[in-house]
């Protein structure tokens, strides 16, 4: 039996070795980047249902391949706003579509103009009765939407965030499920125009795009409404709180503290094998040269790194847990954690990227000249941390979102005003 499973082992490998290769990467063109990227996400994805992956078995593949998906965000925020926004006949509708690929979806909340400020997005959706239908519009050059993974080339449909107007007044951002090419011939469909953003520093795998709507009609249950809907006669109703709409952003961030900790362990863990193998310098005539690890100012730059990889780790971990459960009080209508996890989520995600990428440049310049070519992976990884930095919300912006709401709770605890839920500063009301 073993003998049996040790073959299936090596057919497997030996059928998928060129397609899930890092080899040649290195050497190929935007194009091919993504088309290689394409080709290996399809593979995964039929490999999931075959076996039936769970969750954690994703999660693990994920990180073996780099995350080197192209059709990552259909993951990563198209399902997740599909189970998180819509009602459970809005679900039914269209999760097996997107689970099954027969759709593949993206997430369209930033645009050209705006980012983390969202009530300062510029797409709207406005109701029209007589059609009872959604008009969803991006009236200027600065409103366009710009950035989401996979609107390029590749996604047939998107959640849009949109400020909902009725008769003239907004009320607030939400998400609408809009198909963006034809199933038939992948053609943009009718008022829409898109395309590639361009060439990046890193990630090439990925076909991040822009869209600009106008004037593009879709049914009124088409908007995402398990905690706002819009009535046929036109009235809005809330719901729940219009908070749970943040959630999927939230999600996002809580994985980009895990992905950060992937660029910093793999950094690592380059820097100490390149420090292992490569030797410098006669200490003693006659004996071998030393290895670049026994040099303390080498141990002062990969060790740090290594610990900092096993910590963060462990609090991604935590934090995703930590999301799972907040969410599903949210679910179940209480919000008082909401505003903590955000907290926290902001502000790990500002300093770990921060933190992690100081560490993998100090990793890739311990490697010496050969920490400058793509192919040590290294240097792939310092990209790839820049990245972190801004993507979902500026550091800079992000770090006083989580002092604004310390803030706020120190001062309620030095007036012995009661702080709603889990908080970091609520020992202050014990210790004053």
């Amino acid at each position: 039996m073993k003998v049996e499973v040790i073959l299936q082992e090596q057919l497997f490998f030996t059928k998928y070795v060129d397609l899930f290769s890092f080899k040649k990467r290195p050497f190929l063109s935007k194009s091919e980047t993504y088309e290689a990227s394409v080709a290996k996400s399809v593979k995964v994805f039929e490999l999931m249902r075959e076996h039936n992956w769970s969750e954690a078995d994703m999660d693990l593949i994920s990180k073996i391949l780099n995350y080197d998906f192209a059709l990552s965000l259909h993951h990563t925020m198209f399902i997740p706003g599909i189970e998180r926004l819509g009602t459970d006949e809005q679900k039914a509708k269209w999760l097996p579509l997107a689970q099954s690929y027969q759709i593949v979806g993206t997430y369209a909340q930033t645009e050209l103009g705006h980012g983390t400020n969202l009530l300062g997005l510029e797409t709207t959706a406005t109701y029209d009765r007589d059609s009872d239908e959604f008009v969803l519009n991006t009236p200027r050059l600065s409103s366009m939407k710009w950035w989401p993974g996979g609107l390029g080339k590749s996604s047939t449909h998107a959640i849009i965030l949109a400020h909902l107007v009725i008769d003239g007044e907004k009320y607030g951002m939400h998400g609408f499920m809009v198909q963006l090419r034809s199933l038939e011939d992948h053609m943009p469909m009718p008022g829409l125009k898109m395309g590639d953003i361009g060439p990046k520093l890193g990630a090439n795998n990925v076909d991040n795009g822009f869209l600009i709507l106008n004037k593009v009609r879709i049914p009124r249950d088409n908007m995402l409404m398990r905690n706002a809907r819009v009535t046929r006669g036109g009235k809005f109703q809330q719901l729940s709180t219009s908070k749970a709409n943040y959630a999927t952003m939230v999600l996002v961030r809580v994985k980009i503290i895990g992905w950060s900790t992937d660029t910093l362990r793999q950094a690592s863990c380059v820097a100490v094998r390149y420090s292992a193998t490569r030797r410098q310098t006669t200490l003693k005539p006659g004996t071998p040269e030393q290895q670049v690890l026994d040099f303390q100012t080498q141990q002062f730059k990969v060790t740090p790194s290594v610990a900092a990889a096993y910590a963060c780790s462990f609090l991604a971990q935590s934090m995703l847990t930590l999301y799972k459960r907040v969410f599903a009080e949210i679910v179940k209508g209480n919000n008082s954690n909401l505003a903590e996890l955000h907290a926290q989520s902001a502000g790990l995600k500002a300093f770990l990227t921060d933190m992690a990428t100081g560490m993998v440049e100090v990793c890739r310049r311990s490697c010496g000249g050969h920490g400058y070519l793509v192919s040590s992976g290294v240097a792939e990884n310092m990209v790839g941390s820049l990245a972190m930095v801004t993507v979902e919300g500026e550091n800079t912006v992000l770090y006083l979102q989580t002092a604004r709401l310390h803030v706020k709770n120190m001062l309620g605890s030095l007036a012995m005003v009661t702080v709603e839920g889990e908080n970091t500063v609520l020992y202050l009301q014990t210790a004053l």
